[in-house]
């Protein structure tokens, strides 16, 4: 069996990340299709290319704030670019990391003004209205209607659905030691021992009726507190 994996950084491979972690648990082969910093648009689209080569699926939807601009090449999707409610400089940014190369995003260098624009637009409409909250939802709809057996799991807080995200369990340390979220480059956004933590209940998860986003109403119940920043493993 394999595990196909899509999503944001709260789902990235790393040696200390719960999706490492839980391959080991469960002893089986993944294939990771997570970018840090994509969209709910970008990882859709990678799991309709690809969930079928897999047995199980772990999707692990991102903010609803994001999204993604596509067009069409050779009548086949061809994808641009990232957005979120930040700045275009930081969108620049965010699309020429390392970890977003040309397969993934076009170059910024490589933006023209047409997709300047659309990107500022985009933002516009993000900061203002939650509009791409609808075609999310029929993103989930749709997941839940081809693979019924996916493992739907929420990075962040989703408008109109349960409470309970990996979010929540980032700020344990955000809260307990004054750290900024800007800065958190851990494995996942959680120390070493949140991850191995989340891994055995995403395992229980997956093997029982047990649901995981139980443990991100109050996590503080679930997940051990860092005491120190090294022990929360901050870069």
């Amino acid at each position: 069996m394999t595990i196909g994996i899509f999503g944001d950084s709260y789902a990235l491979d790393t040696d200390n990340s719960w999706t490492t972690y839980l391959s080991k648990n469960l002893n089986l082969d993944t294939t990771n299709y997570s970018v840090g910093g994509s969209s709910f648009d970008y990882s859709y689209y990678q799991f309709k290319k690809y969930n079928h080569l897999h047995d199980m699926i772990i999707f692990i939807v991102t903010s609803s704030t994001r999204g993604s601009i596509f067009t069409l090449k050779n009548n086949r999707p061809e994808h641009l670019a990232f957005y979120q409610n930040s700045s275009i400089a930081d969108l620049q940014s965010m699309n020429d990391d390392e970890d977003v190369n040309d397969r993934f995003s076009k170059p910024s260098e490589n933006w023209d003004k047409r997709l300047i624009k659309t990107l500022k637009n985009e933002i516009t409409k993000n900061v203002y209205y939650d509009s791409n909250v609808m075609y999310h939802t029929a993103y989930l709809d749709s997941i839940k209607h081809l693979r019924p057996d996916t493992h739907i799991v929420f990075a962040f807080d989703f408008p109109t659905l349960r409470p309970g995200s990996m979010f929540n369990i980032s700020k344990i340390d955000y809260n307990n030691l004054g750290l900024p979220e800007d800065d958190d480059f851990r494995s996942c956004h959680m120390s070493h021992r949140q991850n191995k933590e989340f891994a055995n209940y995403m395992q229980k998860h997956i093997e029982t009726d047990f649901d995981i986003h139980r443990t991100m109403i109050n996590p503080e119940k679930f997940y051990t507190a860092s005491k120190t920043k090294e022990d929360a493993n901050w870069i």
